[in-house]
């Protein structure tokens, strides 16, 4: 019996657009809306692709094709790291660009141990009103509030920031992460749940007086505060 690679998930694993050929290589992760593949882009060039999922996910997306320089996941930030990302935000800020989605696995070291921040396709304009797009593990309290109650987010920059601080208190608490592991969120089918469970996980992490510290900067983006307040916990 001959069998559909429509009907398998199949993908041609060379892809082309206009004038550029990218032959993809192997999967390398794989998310809510979208699979991540290493590829060749031209024949020369190592690429992530980043293909969404489902049709409908377009609606978000700028282009249908997203082409990153490969690097390797950040496991543990560098002091020299947080300086990097936050005036790389100032920037996007600066141009009323939101990232919304600052979680771990969208920083990643090129060969020179530059860190890059990825996944640019999902950021919105500032001070627009969407539906939720991100990881509900780092985001703010009040987003998370809004969204255990079906509400439409309102996207400014200072979601990023919080967002970061969250995302680096878990590269560097082990144990908040493990917690986090816990609520098992693939056994809680509803989103709204999940978004209660993560407001719980954050009522008791990140409240040390150095927490609170960092998160008020981020709240009220202060750039240059917030770096030197992260850089002091090298």
């Amino acid at each position: 019996m001959e069998s559909d690679p429509e009907k398998l998930g199949w993908i041609d694993p060379s892809l082309k657009f206009d004038s550029d050929t990218v032959k993809l290589v192997q999967s390398i992760n794989t998310g809510r809306t979208s699979i991540v593949y290493e590829g060749k882009l031209n024949d020369k060039d190592s690429v992530v692709v980043k293909l969404a999922k489902e049709e409908n996910i377009f609606l978000v997306l700028k282009n249908s094709l997203i082409i990153t320089p490969l690097g390797t996941k950040v496991k543990n930030m560098q002091k020299k790291d947080v300086r990097n990302i936050i005036n790389t935000l100032r920037i996007a800020h600066s141009q009323n660009i939101v990232h919304i989605d600052l979680q771990r696995y969208n920083f990643i070291h090129d060969h020179d141990e530059k860190i890059f921040i990825i996944d640019w396709e999902y950021s919105v304009t500032r001070n627009e009103t969407s539906n939720f797009a991100g990881t509900l593990e780092c985001m703010s309290d009040d987003i998370l509030k809004l969204l255990a109650d079906g509400k439409q987010i309102l996207y400014s920059p200072r979601i990023d920031l919080i967002c970061l601080v969250r995302s680096f208190y878990l590269m560097l608490h082990k144990l908040a992460n493990t917690a986090m592991e816990r609520i098992s969120f693939d056994k809680i089918p509803d989103f709204k749940s999940r978004a209660k469970n993560v407001l719980t996980f954050w009522s008791s992490h990140g409240k040390s007086d150095i927490w609170q510290k960092i998160h008020q900067e981020a709240n009220d983006l202060n750039y240059n505060n917030l770096i030197k307040e992260l850089e002091r916990l090298f």
